[in-house]
């Protein structure tokens, strides 16, 4: 009897022949996996950036919103001058069309005769009237330079909710792409991410601010308040306007009676 011998099976040859293929795959694994990294680290980055460029616009804009602030305070203070002055014309007017309505024409001529003349009279309420109309003026100039720095302010917010949506929609998708890898990279870039939506959520509170300081319908009920003091303004200087012409009349009268 021959024996064959069948040499049996080296599992360290079998090993050795599929060893390179495993190492193949393995390296390609570990390549998609840095490749994801890596794109995951330059979205990170560029979204950075894109919150700094957002801080700073920030910056900016709460700069605006105290100056406009400061400003609205400036106008407030204005608008009670005003209504003192208002209110001071008001009185002088129910005076004079008191003093007009419960004595004569008679009586009038002799109480200018011992008061004096009453050219002087015209002359201080023309100087009255001069500075009531550059008051207005100046005013309607403010009026107008408020209403383009909010229509300026609201344009600016817009801009700047436009780059924080991109922003947190860049946030969102971030997560989806990392789904993939476990490695303790990409979990640090997940960290990152949530610590950027926390940025995202003070600035949105900062913006919030900037809407609060900018609301529209303060502003709104602002200019009304300052148009209805105009129109009252308006009145008065027409009374005043009347008066004056009485006035002028009462001083002819009286030009003729010392003749």
């Amino acid at each position: 009897w021959e024996l064959a011998i069948v040499p049996a099976n080296d599992s360290s040859t079998e090993y050795s022949l599929s060893s390179p293929r495993d190492t193949f795959l393995s390296d390609r694994s570990q390549m998609g996996l840095d490749d994801s990294v890596e794109r995951l680290k330059a979205d990170l980055l560029a979204m950075s950036r894109r919150a700094e460029m957002s801080e700073l616009e920030l910056q900016t804009l709460r700069k605006q919103v105290m100056k406009e602030s400061k400003r609205g305070q400036d106008l407030a203070r204005e608008i009670t001058a005003l209504k003192q002055d208002r209110d001071a014309l008001k009185d002088e007017c129910e005076n004079l069309r008191a003093s007009r309505i419960h004595t004569g024409d008679f009586k009038v001529k002799n109480k200018l005769q011992f008061e004096g003349n009453p050219l002087i009279l015209l002359e201080e309420i023309r100087e009255e009237l001069n500075y009531e109309k550059d008051l207005n003026a100046n005013l309607r100039l403010q009026l107008q330079k408020t209403q383009e720095s909010n229509a300026e302010l609201m344009l600016a917010v817009q801009d700047l909710e436009e780059i924080l949506e991109k922003d947190n929609k860049g946030v969102s998708d971030l997560p989806n792409r990392s789904a993939s890898g476990g490695s303790e990279s990409t979990l640090e870039i997940e960290e990152s991410i949530l610590k950027c939506q926390s940025d995202d959520e003070e600035q949105k509170a900062l913006e919030a601010l900037v809407r609060q300081h900018s609301d529209a319908h303060e502003a709104y009920l602002r200019e009304q308040k300052i148009m209805d003091l105009c129109s009252e303004i308006e009145m008065y200087r027409r009374d005043k306007d009347e008066l004056e012409m009485q006035m002028e009349q009462l001083a002819l009268d009286y030009e003729i009676l010392k003749q």
